[in-house]
């Protein structure tokens, strides 16, 4: 079994290095990064997304 921890594209508060921005949203370039990550995922054989409840984590999954 492969598994592969990937971390949430860019989120409003980590352009702001804000680290207590726990429900922003991703910015333009994290939606580009996750839509960059969804064009990979075919190198990474059969896959299974998982996230937490958070909105960036969210946005990085659906958008991937």
């Amino acid at each position: 079994m492969r598994l592969t921890l990937i971390r949430h594209a860019e989120s409003e508060s980590n352009a702001a290095e804000d680290i207590s921005g726990d429900g922003t949203e991703l910015t333009a370039l994290g939606f580009a990064q996750a839509k960059a990550l969804g064009t990979r995922r075919p190198e990474l054989g059969n896959t299974r997304l998982i996230s937490s409840d958070m909105v960036r984590a969210q946005q990085t999954v659906e958008t991937a």
